[in-house]
């Protein structure tokens, strides 16, 4: 019998690659099996990822699951949609419904995502971003916990959005605005760009916290409609000259805009209080000279 032409298909399979990240404390969690990303995947299902090269994307990259991305040291993912006819990286599910996205970096943090895409909104998600570099026209998500590393900022500034956001670390220089919801600050180092409306909550509480005396929090404007503001119970912030706890007023905020936030300090000085040594309260490790308050 002639021989006849057979064709055999083989289905691909994706490979993954052994890498690592540092978690949400900075603790090195290794031997992670993860796909390394190449920008021909511009979907992708519920699964690790790794960003290990240099990659650009010219049409938006959606999420088709719960998505766990780490950014290599020193590889940047670019997603640069100049149409902006979708999110750029895309886990919206419905309206307020996302998929989950937990981004982590590694040893030196340089690993960078750029979104610029040209719609409202660069990143949706229901993120938690535990380190790397994130530049993105905008963040949003029904919830958004941020721990570690840096979020912000483009050329433009970047905007954070979510009904539940909560920043616990890193470095933040970002607008950032939970309409209607809850904005809660526990740490790390932020800033407002020195236009727009800084920070924003609506019907919901803002609480204002450091977790160490390098926290700081700067908002050019303090946004509060139908909202309470609240200091972290327990702590004392101060703006280097006034002190701050408990409720906020209206008059207090205005009178924070375009100051930093800090954690004040607890000195033990001979002679104070009520015997022969007693805790003041300094306003600010940087202040030259305020007034003790007495605890």
């Amino acid at each position: 019998m002639p021989a006849e032409n057979v064709t055999i298909t083989a289905e691909l399979t994706d490979a993954p690659i052994t890498t690592y990240y540092t978690d949400e404390n900075g603790e090195m969690v290794d031997n992670v099996d993860a796909i390394p990303l190449d920008n021909t995947r511009t979907t992708l299902a519920t699964g690790t990822y790794v960003v290990n090269e240099n990659i650009t994307f010219t049409t938006p990259v959606t999420l088709e699951g719960d998505v766990v991305l780490i950014l290599a040291d020193g590889c940047t993912m670019t997603i640069d949609d100049a149409t902006g006819s979708d999110i750029g990286l895309n886990g919206k599910i419905s309206n307020g419904v996302f998929h989950g996205l937990t981004v982590y970096g590694q040893t030196e943090q340089t690993g960078t995502l750029v979104v610029t895409d040209a719609s409202t909104t660069g990143i949706g998600a229901d993120a938690t971003y535990n380190g790397g570099i994130i530049n993105a026209t905008s963040i949003g998500g029904t919830n958004i916990t941020i721990n570690r590393g840096t979020i912000g900022p483009v050329p433009n500034s970047s905007t954070v959005v979510a009904t539940n956001l909560v920043i616990n670390g890193g470095v933040v220089n970002a607008k950032l605005s939970v309409t209607p919801g809850n904005l809660t600050i526990n740490g790390g180092q932020i800033s407002t760009p020195d236009s727009g409306l800084g920070i924003t909550v609506m019907r919901g509480t803002l609480t204002l916290g450091c977790s160490n005396y390098s926290d700081f929090i700067y908002a050019n404007k303090y946004t509060i409609l139908s909202s309470t503001v609240v200091v972290k119970e327990g702590q004392t912030l101060t703006d280097g000259t006034n002190l701050y706890t408990g409720t906020l007023t209206t008059a207090q905020l205005t009178a924070l805009a375009n100051k930093t936030l800090r954690l004040g300090v607890y000195r033990e000085i001979a002679g104070y209080g009520d015997s022969d040594g007693g805790y003041v309260l300094i306003a600010s490790p940087l202040a030259e000279s305020v007034a003790p308050t007495y605890d």
